[in-house]
């Protein structure tokens, strides 16, 4: 028996799927000596409520998840010097944070109940206007990096991964999006390396959830930011003084040492949408397994778990 609050209505069903989300339990890495650090260790996911101080300090975030990318910009303003231990880049697009004008502010509240039903008959909860009907393969370059532009200056996922109808279907047509930010990423970042280190290569666009930032990638343009991709050179240990890093491409061992802070930054993060569909997707051909033989589907179920 299922019991809906907010309507009073009760059901009776044989299935019950919550998708309530994965990120309610927090991991610390798994790293060698974290304990023997004798600065201060913070993680994202246990933030102190009174806040923290970084000026005039050195530290050391491990980590470029959603929570990472909006710490280092903030971080990166009041520490002596800030180094970045990246493994996998991660797409990232500006939030675009701003004060709603006035007329904004009275359409919601006289539209309110429209906009709510309008919710409830989107796909993903998300208002993003009309389903687009075009493929980004059938439009001329100018015209496809104009709609990418235009929905990159709104600040939400949806608007770009939702810019032509066969983004998150077609590889090929993925490619013209994930290469429309990587250009975005060199515009911003002075550093070749270090924006191409910035530049995710691993996944298509939106396969990974995708960041939302506030000025990250400008964030590299500072003096006092550094970044370590641990794909190169991997973490071997946490010292009592620093992070020690070593092997791969890069011979001999690197060590940022005297830090004053350590920032942790592990979630786990899954596929939940894909996961909740396939699981209807069973669901559904259980149901159906008296009335038809032709139900088929492929069923995916993926879990990746990243440092950040």
């Amino acid at each position: 028996m299922l019991l809906l609050f907010y309507t009073g209505e009760v059901f009776d069903t044989q299935f019950l799927i919550m998708a309530t989300g994965c990120l309610s339990a927090s991991k610390m890495p798994e790293v060698p000596g974290i304990e023997s650090f004798r600065g201060a260790t913070y993680h994202t996911a246990h933030w102190p409520a009174e806040g923290v101080e970084f000026i005039g300090q050195r530290v050391a975030v491990i980590g470029t998840g959603s929570s990472g990318i909006q710490v280092i910009p903030i971080i990166a303003q009041q520490a002596s010097e800030l180094t970045v231990f990246q493994r996998t880049p991660n797409f990232s697009i500006p939030a675009g944070n701003r004060s709603l004008t006035p007329n904004e502010v009275e359409d919601w509240k006289d539209n309110h109940q429209v906009y709510c039903e309008a919710l409830r008959n989107t796909f993903g909860g998300i208002l993003t206007g009309p389903p687009p009907t075009k493929s980004a393969l059938e439009v001329a370059e100018e015209e496809r990096n104009a709609t990418y532009q235009k929905a990159w200056e709104k600040g939400t996922i949806a608007a770009l991964a939702g810019a032509y109808y066969d983004l998150l279907v077609n590889k090929e047509a993925n490619d013209t999006v994930a290469e429309f930010v990587r250009a975005k990423i060199c515009s911003i970042v002075k550093d070749p390396d270090i924006a191409e280190a910035l530049s995710p290569r691993t996944h298509p666009f939106s396969t990974k959830r995708v960041c939302v930032d506030i000025h990250y990638y400008d964030t590299f343009n500072l003096p006092n930011v550094h970044l370590v991709d641990v794909r190169k050179t991997p973490i071997v240990e946490i010292t009592e003084t620093g992070v020690r890093t070593g092997g791969g491409s890069n011979p001999g061992s690197m060590i940022i040492n005297e830090l004053n802070s350590l920032i942790m930054k592990l979630v786990v993060i899954s596929y939940f949408v894909v996961l909740c569909m396939s699981t209807i997707l069973v669901l559904l051909q259980r149901a159906q397994k008296d009335l038809s033989n032709d139900v088929s589907y492929d069923m995916v179920d993926r879990v990746h778990i990243h440092y950040g």
